[in-house]
Order: structure tokens, then C-alpha cells, then sequence
């Protein structure tokens, strides 16, 4: 797991900020990794009630969406596999089951305290 990148979000968070989180973005796209070739991506931009976040998963597989438009509050987990499948290191879900994919890679793009 990405613990810096990932410390680095939870001292953003306040104890009130346990979730859920709203989703406030949800993008795909492609982009070329290193050797070139294309890799899908999710970007997610959630808000908690003291911060906004932005997080993007890399090397998208198996990806399981409900209507993202129906989605209001996601409580995401991520966790190390242990499946040894190629480039596929996280698993990813939320606690209502709205949301699940394996990825590669995930980073804290942004993790800004809202000013009151």
C-alpha cells in the first residue's frame, strides 16, 4: 500500500471526517504508462465535512459501477491482494457495494483542508 500517500490523506481528516464521503467527480480516461502502453484510469474527487480529496487508481481491471449518479456517500476500502495477478496489486469497494474494481496503483492527488 502507498502508506506515505496515504498517511499523508488521514492527517487531512478530522475525527468527523469518517465517512461516508460525497462523490463529488467521477472521471475515466486512458493514458500511456511507462512502456507506452494504454492504461485505463478513475479519478475521484470525494469531500469530506473538513476537507476535499482527489484520489486516482491506475491500471484499472474488473471494474463493478452502480449509476454514478446515484451514488450520494462512498466509504472506500482499499486493500493489498494477494492474488499475485499481474499489475493488479489493490482491490477497491465501498461499503454499499455501489463501486468495485482492481487497480495497479493509487495516489493522493490533493488533499485540502475546507477553510469555514
Amino acid at each position: 500500500m502507498n502508506i506515505t500517500q496515504y498517511e499523508k490523506m488521514k492527517q487531512h481528516l478530522s475525527d468527523v471526517d469518517t465517512g461516508p464521503f460525497t462523490l463529488n467527480e467521477f472521471t475515466f480516461y486512458m493514458k500511456e504508462d511507462d512502456r507506452y502502453i494504454h492504461i485505463p484510469v478513475f479519478e475521484l474527487k470525494l469531500s469530506a465535512q473538513t476537507c476535499d480529496i482527489h484520489l486516482r487508481f491506475e491500471d484499472i481491471s474488473a471494474s463493478k459501477l452502480d449509476d454514478l449518479e446515484s451514488i450520494d456517500g462512498v466509504e472506500l476500502e482499499i486493500l493489498p491482494t494477494d492474488d499475485q495477478w499481474e499489475r493488479l496489486r489493490y482491490y477497491v469497494y465501498d461499503q454499499e457495494d455501489q463501486m468495485s474494481f482492481y487497480c495497479g496503483g493509487w495516489d493522493v492527488i490533493k488533499c485540502d483542508k475546507k477553510s469555514h
